[in-house]
């Protein structure tokens, strides 16, 4: 039989449990911001500084530099999407139509290609890159040396350090 003692002790396991889970998220949290300083902005400039692409350690692991790109379409991507439709690259443009139907609307959903213009329905048209395909793009143009827009598609690079196995 379970006794207000078991429950209590129950009660007191999830709030310690749940202060150290908090205390561990936030040394992770801590320790991931040391590794990306380390990796994205000490070894990078230390291995530039005296001219070096790689170095082996003593266990045999190799350390090396390699380029990073990120990209994040912002919310105005008009000049991205002007950019890739000038250069021919509007292929990665994903365009959805979202309409908002109430319930019991089953109907109208399946005659909406025919009906849409004569409901007055006006729907939002949204255009998106997925994010891998977009940091592949900003990545491919960059490195074959194409005057890309990196704002406009909010983009850049860094280099980062990375152990080779």
């Amino acid at each position: 039989m379970i006794t207000l003692s078991d429950l209590i002790d129950a009660g007191e396991s999830q709030v310690s449990l749940e202060k150290s889970i908090a205390m561990h998220e936030e040394a992770l949290s801590t320790r991931k911001e040391e590794h990306r300083k380390l990796t994205q902005e000490t070894l990078p400039n230390m291995m530039a500084e005296i001219g070096l692409m790689s170095f082996r350690l003593a266990n045999g692991k190799e350390i090396g530099i390699t380029d990073q790109y990120y990209a994040k379409l912002p919310e105005d991507n008009y000049a991205a999407f002007t950019w890739l439709r000038e250069k021919g690259m509007d292929g990665v443009i994903k365009t959805q139509i979202i309409l908002d139907f109430s319930k019991g609307d089953d109907e109208l959903v399946q005659q909406i290609q025919d009906e849409l213009a004569l409901r007055g329905l006006i729907p939002t048209v949204k255009s998106t890159i997925h994010h891998m395909t977009l940091k592949a793009l900003v990545k491919e143009q960059v490195e074959r040396g194409n005057d890309i827009p990196l704002d406009a598609f909010g983009a850049g690079s860094f280099r980062q350090s990375i152990v080779k196995k």
